[in-house]
Parts: structure tokens; sequence; C-alpha cells
């Protein structure tokens, strides 16, 4: 992946240095089924990972991102980022590689974030995600038994549990890091800001379901302690809530997951291919496209900065030259409808020679050897995710 450091990005680059110990900057994107978001993964030296020094940072880099909406980021430590490209953390994996750089410091070891990745890493990855949601499938069959046997109260704090861990997981693979809020609220709106797809758990324009949320985010006020009020309704129904969460979770990561595999597959492809292209064939197209440059391009002068793009005519001579003018002047005045327009013998054949020039303008050389470029380096689209082949997935 090439990545052009445009004027913004090099701004908030400099911004970011002057607030931060900075190490890596990646660009990427966060990919659902409705969009492609722009990111910036921002990995920082420091090694206070105290909240309150996290929330002074963040307060900083803010009002970065608020002059360039166009962009959102995530920031991590350089200790953290490590050790989760060698857990084989499926953000990291994605995100982190050195295809997206964009900026690293003079004293930063880019072999540390190297990673040998396979085929078998996703099947890996594939398995770490299964296990860390089985983990907690045990509070919601304690909900549902809970449920049966009236015991609400105690429903509810099985329910909380159980949501609270699958947003958890699900920030842990999908944005790199288990988020530290404690309300489910809290939680879905964090996921929400980067993925929308998470909206199918709960609506939060439903009036039903903001009630339900409120019900939930009262837990921690008890300390995990049995609340008294919740009605059996209100358990089946967050029963229900508690298992499209599970629903939402799954497809947000295997979406995630799908598209590592497909960057993967893209750029192995592109690697094996490139070993097969000799020096000589690159050569080949390198002098063709000299050859074209060398034909159509010309100084105005000797010495001058400034070249021009030659666009050639076909003519027999310089009376040819009037002739031609003057059929591509006559066409502009049939053009205006003017009423004398009959005071011009052969108009089919002034229209018919301003056409055979619009057609010798044509850059018909020029796409030839860009189509040829594009095939032969292979260079495809990244603003869709395309399915790759079926994958065994939790």
């Amino acid at each position: 992946m090439f990545h052009e450091k445009t004027p913004q990005l090099l701004k908030i680059i400099e911004q970011l240095k002057s607030i931060l110990d900075l190490c890596y900057v990646f660009e990427s994107k966060l990919r659902s089924h409705e969009e492609v978001q722009p990111i910036l993964v921002i990995i920082h030296k420091s090694k206070d990972t105290d909240t309150r020094h996290k929330d002074e940072i963040i307060s900083k880099i803010n009002p970065i991102f608020k002059t360039n909406p166009s962009y959102t980021y995530i920031i991590y430590t350089l200790e953290y980022a490590l050790t989760s490209i060698k857990e084989c953390n499926l953000f990291f994996i994605q995100h982190c590689n050195k295809e997206n750089i964009i900026y690293h410091s003079k004293g930063a070891k880019l072999e540390d974030i190297e990673v040998e990745v396979s085929r078998k890493t996703f099947g890996l990855i594939s398995q770490q995600i299964e296990d860390e949601l089985k983990s907690c499938f045990h509070h919601f069959d304690a909900a549902t038994l809970h449920t049966e046997n009236m015991h609400f109260g105690k429903a509810l704090v099985s329910i909380y549990l159980y949501q609270s861990s699958l947003l958890h997981i699900a920030a842990k693979f999908y944005l790199g890091e288990e988020f530290e809020e404690d309300s489910i609220s809290e939680l879905l709106d964090r996921l929400l800001s980067f993925d929308k797809s998470m909206n199918t758990a709960y609506d939060i324009h439903s009036e039903k379901d903001r009630r339900l949320l409120k019900i939930l985010d009262k837990l921690p006020e008890y300390s995990l302690s049995v609340p008294k009020t919740i009605t059996e309704e209100e358990a089946k129904e967050l029963l229900t809530k508690a298992s499209n969460t599970l629903v939402a979770a799954k497809e947000l990561l295997r979406s995630q997951l799908k598209a590592a595999i497909l960057n993967y597959e893209k750029q192995d492809k592109s690697k094996s291919k490139s070993v097969k292209k000799t020096n000589k064939e690159y050569r080949k197209i390198r002098e063709d496209l000299q050859n074209l440059v060398n034909r159509r391009t010309m100084d105005l002068r000797p010495g001058h900065h400034k070249t021009y793009y030659k666009a050639a005519f076909k003519i027999e001579g310089a009376a040819d030259i009037l002739y031609h003018i003057s059929g591509m002047l006559k066409v502009c005045v049939m053009a205006l409808e003017n009423e004398h327009t009959n005071q011009f013998p052969n108009p089919n054949l002034n229209i018919q020679t301003t056409l055979e020039h619009i057609l010798q303008l044509l850059p018909f050389e020029e796409v030839e050897c860009l189509e040829r470029i594009i095939k032969e380096l292979e260079i495809t689209t990244e603003d869709y995710v395309l399915e790759p082949p079926v994958h065994a997935y939790f």
C-alpha cells in the first residue's frame, strides 16, 4: 500500500510530535459493510498508563482531529503495541504493518513491528476470538436460568456481566484494547463512534431500548448486589438484547477478520507476482513510457523550467491550416443557430473536419500505456472489500 503524505497529514504529524514522544503513525482504514473510515493509529513512547495521564493526552489530541474531521484516531503506548503485535491481536495485524507507516521516529526499530503472517495466523486469531467469546457464555446461561426461576434481579446481574464482556471482547479485537468504561451505554457509544453496525444490538433512537439500557447502566450503582426493580418482561427483553449483542459482535469481528485476510492475500499475491517479473520486463515498460513522454512533451524554450504536452494535427501545408481553422469557425457559427448559416455551401464537410480534429486529439497511446502499467503492476482499488474465500470463522 502506498501512502502519500498530504499537507493535511504532515500538519497532523507535526502537531502530534509537539504533544507526544511520537514513535509511529500508521494510516489505515476501518472497514464496515456500510463505509470505509480512514484512521490514524498513533504509537508513542510514554510508559505512564495511568487513566488520568491518558485523559490528559487525549484532551490535547482531540482538538487536532476536530479541525481534521476526515480522520479518526486511536492511540497506544509502544510497549502495549509491541506486545499486541507479538500476540497477533487482530487490530494490530490488520493496521500496524510496515506498508501502513506514514511516520516513524529516528530511533524506531522497524523490525520490532514485523511479524511473520501466514494463512495459519488468521486461523489462530479466529480461535482466539472464539475462545474469548466462549469464556462469557456461562453468564448468559445463568441469566436464562434465573429468568426461568423468576429471580429477575440475579438475571439482570448476569445479563450485565455477559453484555459487558461481549463489548470488551469486541473492542479488544476490533480496536486493539478493551475499554475502561463500565456502563453498557458508554461501551456501545465508544464502539458506535467507530462502527455503526453495533447499532443492531440496541437502537439508541428507540425509547424502549434506551429504557433497557438505563436499567443496565444503574447496575454498577449496586456494586453487583441484586437489584429489586426489574420485571419478568424486562428480564426477557434484556435477554433478547444480550443475544443480539452477541450476533452484532460476531459480525463485526468476522468482517474485520475477512478484511485482514483479503489484505494479506492481495499483498501475498503482489509479492509472488513481483518475484516472477524480471528487471528486463520492467525496463521495457519504463522505456515505452519514456518514449511516449519524449514524443508528447516539449520545452517552451531551452532552459525554461516548464514543459508542455503536444497535441498533433495532421495537415498538408500552410494553406491547409487556414482551411481547417475556417471549417471550425463555420461549425461555431452554425452552433449559434445563426439565420444566415445557409451561406456555407458544405456544412457537413465543415462538421466532419472538426470531428476529425477531435478524434486526432483523443489520447489513445496514453490510455493504452496506462492500461498496461495497471495490468503489469496489478493496481487495484482499496475503497471496498471483496469477499475472500470462505474460511471457518468462530
